[in-house]
């Protein structure tokens, strides 16, 4: 039986999946940290009082900071988590179903 090359990923599309697998990692490095700088900041205000709303209690410079902070963070992780996402669905897509590759 002759073997047959048709089920390989060409050479175009090797180097798009291993773009993709870069920009994944990436975006995977990213919300890591951007997840352990909003931890970092809750942690920091675990003694603090908070107002009926949920923001920390303004009368002390540590509390004033994390209202400031924490939703700027808070922001930064569900941007990266969306860009983790959009890399794991551009490496499902450039996967050919027959490579044995697994995204």
């Amino acid at each position: 039986h002759e073997m047959s090359d048709d089920f390989n990923l060409s050479s175009a599309e090797q180097s798009a999946l291993t773009k993709a697998a870069t920009n994944l990692a990436a975006a995977r490095k990213d919300f890591t940290a951007a997840e352990a700088e909003v931890s970092r900041l809750v942690q920091m205000g675990v003694g603090l009082r908070h107002t009926k709303s949920g923001d920390f209690d303004e009368r002390s410079s540590l509390g004033k900071r994390l209202n400031l902070l924490l939703p700027q963070a808070r922001s930064k992780s569900y941007l990266c988590k969306r860009q983790v996402s959009i890399a794991e669905a551009t490496v499902k897509e450039n996967t050919h179903p027959f490579s044995g590759v697994i995204a």
